[in-house]
């Protein structure tokens, strides 16, 4: 299973490949672990994007 710097470059190689291709993409690149504070942050962060591209 890849280490946490190769999926640093997969995620930052995805992103900079969808942009290429005109696909709109936000992106947080933390350091850290899949633990509940991070995950909550970027929930709130999500669901206020999503709400926002909604109209509500």
């Amino acid at each position: 299973m890849p280490g946490p710097a190769a999926l640093r470059t997969v995620r930052r190689a995805m992103a900079a490949r969808l942009r290429a291709h005109g696909v709109p993409v936000t992106t947080h690149f933390y350091r850290g672990t899949h633990s509940p504070p991070y995950w909550e942050r970027e929930l709130r962060s999500a669901l206020a994007a999503l709400l926002r591209n909604l109209g509500r």
